[in-house]
């Protein structure tokens, strides 16, 4: 019997073992990316994944992920410590406003990993650091309007100035498809067993490619690995903890 096909596997194992994410630091005044065009395609479900470590100011809203012109798509940390997420259609018309559960995101949680899949009107789930947990707010299904004139990350300038974010982020995907989270396999393409950042690589072989991948070096990280378009870096991005030291 020939032993090539466990070498075969052993080396798959072995590599997936050696991946370390990355993680850039946005430092709350003066650091985030920007799309200056239209971003991506319109999706009716998406699934979302995120490593965040939030470094300052509890209890402040900021953002994560945004639609300039409004709140067309957006992703942020609430004043009371949860992530939301909240979506509408082309007229503006709110399709979704999920909240994430339980879990806080402040300067004392760490690292913390988001994982949200949802189909609106129909299904959905929140997974933080691979346990699911219920979540609140309202969906319906329709077109979301993520095709906007501009998209920023790590801050907004509409309605409100500034939102900036302060905290590190790593490997941060936005697909637009529904992911059954409730598959332990599927959540193994965004975090492992152990609790640490599984290969991006992993998660793009299995669902396609994203419309939206900030990961690797900290010089390259906003260009977007994704199909949506890449971004400029205002500011400078400093380098992040590593995830992998959960």
């Amino acid at each position: 019997m020939s032993i090539l096909p466990l070498i075969a596997a052993r080396r798959r194992l072995l590599a997936a073992e050696a991946y370390a994410a990355n993680a850039v630091r946005f430092d709350g005044s003066t650091t985030w990316l920007n799309r200056g065009a239209a971003f991506g395609s319109d999706f009716t479900a998406f699934t979302l994944s995120f490593w965040l470590k939030m470094n300052g100011s509890d209890g402040a809203a900021q953002r994560i992920l945004r639609t300039r012109d409004g709140d067309f798509w957006s992703v942020q940390r609430t004043t009371g410590n949860a992530i939301n997420v909240s979506a509408a259609n082309s007229v503006g018309s709110l399709l979704v406003n999920a909240t994430s559960g339980s879990t806080n995101f402040t300067v004392a949680s760490g690292w913390k990993h988001v994982l949200l899949a949802l189909n609106p009107g129909v299904t959905g789930d929140w997974y933080i650091d691979d346990v699911g947990e219920g979540g609140s707010g309202s969906s319906s299904a329709g077109t979301i309007d993520i095709t906007r004139s501009d998209f920023d990350v790590g801050r907004t300038t509409v309605p409100s100035v500034g939102q900036y974010l302060d905290a590190d982020l790593a490997d941060v995907m936005l697909f637009g498809s529904y992911v059954d989270l409730s598959s332990a396999p599927n959540r193994r393409k965004f975090i492992t067993a152990d609790g640490l950042p599984a290969d991006p690589a992993e998660a793009v072989a299995a669902f396609g490619t994203p419309l939206l991948l900030l990961s690797g070096a900290t010089a390259s990280w906003h260009t977007n690995q994704g199909s949506g378009g890449g971004f400029t870096e205002n500011g400078a991005l400093g380098d992040g903890t590593l995830p992998v030291t959960l």
